[in-house]
């Protein structure tokens, strides 16, 4: 690859569920709680099949994950270091939309 050449980064749309999960992860600035990240996804987990549903599971247990108890509650979010990793591969502007329009949609004000 020539140096002028930049690798096209993969939109938020086109990645698979658990990869959407982990996006999701990786844009969040304040750790989430597991069924909160999947809903932010737009991944519907209760529809998953036994294989799709371990995928994303594994996830919040990975390296590079963040964990931290908030009261009752275990919350996530990736590292840094694996952030900056991911977002080599991703358009991350598409990460922040969907996390937008997930969170428009919610008040009603879907575009």
């Amino acid at each position: 690859m020539e140096q002028s050449e930049v690798p096209v980064k993969r939109e938020y749309d086109n990645l698979n569920d658990s990869e959407k999960v982990t996006a999701i992860l990786a844009v969040v600035m304040e750790p989430v709680s597991k069924p909160f990240a999947i809903e932010l996804s737009g991944v519907d987990y209760s529809h998953l099949d036994e294989k799709a549903k371990k995928e994303v599971d594994e996830l919040f247990t990975s390296e590079g994950m963040e964990v931290a108890k908030v009261g009752e509650d275990i919350r996530y979010r990736l590292g840094d270091k694996a952030r900056e990793s991911l977002s080599t591969g991703i358009d991350m502007k598409s990460v922040h939309g969907k996390i937008a329009d997930k969170l428009w949609g919610d008040l009603g004000l879907e575009f």
